[in-house]
């Protein structure tokens, strides 16, 4: 009886090997290509929550700008122009951060000399329930959201004056710049951190030109008092704020290291540019009910 005869078929070792490679040559461009739209998702939040960021601050600041200076009418001043219990400035600042902010007289805050440091700012407003957000007990509070106690008026009677500063300080338990603020309610000027990763903050104030309606000047606050030294109520004068802030995400966020434009629209090569943090720059120009009517 005759054997049958089967024939083996199959591949090559060098069929295997080829084919092999070619897997993981897709494996290793599917790995690549995950890798790449997982960087480039965390890039793109990274940048939404600057943006975020950038604008909170932003509006932070200005909302507490438009109020400076203001005060409840209570009676009638020269010329009959209405009058409040505050008849202050509404606003201070300085160009490299304040020698102390927990200053009880806003009168007596004093700037850092340069160069170097963030600007620092004080706003002063009377404060009501409508104008901050009221407390457990109804009173008007901070920018920390801490109560104030009411003063007692020259003129009288009673009110409660908001005195909140801003300003950039490294925060001790993340080591990363902040914006913080101070205010006179609670125990008085404990700062309290706010938003993170502000890391600079620049203001020039506006100031109407005598003679020249309508003609507004921007100069930053050493140049103000030099040129205003002769007016103890200079501050009075400011009519509008540019503020500027630099905000940067944490760090290996950046595919490399980057410049960025600072608030003087210049680019800038950080630092610390090996830990590839992205940076930007946010601005605006604020206008303020503040008296700006010294001579």
């Amino acid at each position: 009886m005759a054997k049958a005869c089967y024939r083996q078929s199959g591949r090559s070792l060098v069929e295997l090997m080829v084919a092999m490679a070619l897997a993981l040559v897709l494996l290793a461009a599917a790995l690549v290509l995950t890798l790449a739209g997982g960087r480039s998702a965390r890039h793109q939040d990274a940048l939404a929550r600057l943006d975020e960021h950038g604008a909170l601050a932003l509006d932070l600041l200005a909302a507490q700008l438009r109020m400076a200076g203001y005060a409840r009418p209570v009676r009638q001043g020269p010329l009959g122009a209405a009058a409040g219990h505050y008849a202050g400035a509404g606003v201070r600042g300085c160009d490299h951060g304040f020698v102390s902010v927990a200053v009880a007289d806003g009168d007596a805050l004093s700037c850092l000399p340069g160069p170097g440091g963030a600007a620092a700012l004080a706003v002063q407003y009377e404060a009501d329930a409508a104008s901050t957000w009221p407390g457990a007990a109804g009173q008007p509070t901070d920018c920390a959201g801490n109560q104030i106690a009411a003063s007692t008026a020259a003129t009288g009677g009673s009110y409660v004056l908001a005195d909140n500063r801003f300003f950039i300080r490294v925060n001790p338990q993340t080591g990363q710049s902040m914006l913080y603020c101070a205010g006179s309610g609670g125990t008085g000027f404990a700062a309290q951190p706010l938003i993170d990763n502000v890391e600079h903050l620049q203001l020039r104030w506006g100031i109407g030109d005598e003679g020249r309606r309508g003609v507004v000047r921007h100069l930053d606050a050493t140049a103000f008092d030099a040129e205003y030294a002769h007016d103890p109520a200079r501050w009075a004068r400011v009519v509008s704020v540019e503020v500027c802030v630099v905000l940067a995400t944490p760090e290996g966020l950046s595919d490399e290291p980057a410049a960025h434009l600072d608030c003087n629209g210049r680019a800038v090569w950080p630092a610390d540019a090996t830990r590839r943090r992205i940076r930007r720059s946010y601005a605006a120009t604020v206008q303020l009910r503040n008296h700006g009517g010294s001579p």
